[in-house]
């Protein structure tokens, strides 16, 4: 369990959260976590992180790439 804090889970909750933080003197930074965990079938785990790395990576900087979007926003 991470003890950590989501500004929201939609964007114009998340936009609300940081002209709060902002009013306050508080600034934001963007947070992008992709984690997968690719160790659950043991016995393929080399062979599927190999296959998976390539597609895993695009989704991975396509979310980073929209989030910098949204933020610019």
């Amino acid at each position: 369990m991470y003890s950590q804090f989501v500004a929201g889970e939609t964007l114009p909750a998340i936009q609300n959260t940081i002209r709060e933080l902002r009013q306050c003197g508080i600034g934001t930074m963007l947070c992008v976590p992709n984690e997968e965990d690719l160790s659950i079938d043991y016995d393929n785990f080399r062979d599927r992180k190999i296959s998976l790395a390539g597609k895993l990576f695009d989704r991975n900087a396509n979310a980073i790439l929209d989030c910098i979007e949204k933020t610019g926003n």
